[in-house]
């Protein structure tokens, strides 16, 4: 995995030097939680990150992908925080987050705490199990294949 601490310092480094690139704030607390720290550090780290750019899907996107990874991990103030930048990361990209859920075979505890805070999801939770079950045979056509690749319940194939 390398050396933490050493990652630790060059993001602190990072954003010394650009202070108001909101990507580095979420790098920073990405290594921080890699850490095994949950707690108000990082809670910090991520609003920082999110008063930066409030609108950035694209950060909100990585937040809520942590929260979607280490949910079970945080406390009520941080699981706030994963939870609203979820809730961000389906308005302003929905597509992309569903699929990196769906690659990190993360759809059961997703929905488990996101379903039912979000009714729109209640069809894609109900669907994602069969999807998987379906994407998971051994023969598929080349339409099935692609699709199983692109909703993310397989990995790409090596060309």
């Amino acid at each position: 995995m390398g050396d933490l601490d050493g990652a630790l310092e060059q993001t602190a480094a990072a954003i010394r030097l650009a202070p108001a690139d909101g990507y580095r704030w979420v790098q920073h607390a990405r290594l921080v939680g890699q850490r095994g720290r949950f707690d108000a550090q990082l809670v910090a780290l991520y609003q920082q990150a999110i008063a930066l750019d409030p609108h950035a899907g694209p950060l909100h996107l990585r937040i809520a992908l942590d929260g979607v990874q280490r949910w079970r991990f945080g406390d009520d103030a941080l699981r706030a925080l994963w939870l609203e930048s979820t809730r961000k990361a389906l308005r302003y990209t929905p597509r992309p987050f569903l699929r990196q859920v769906a690659r990190l075979r993360r759809e059961g505890p997703f929905c488990a705490y996101a379903g039912p805070e979000m009714a729109g999801l209640k069809r894609w939770c109900a669907n994602a199990p069969l999807v998987r079950r379906d994407c998971s045979l051994t023969t598929l056509n080349a339409a099935q294949a692609h699709f199983c690749r692109v909703a993310g319940f397989m990995p790409p194939q090596p060309r």
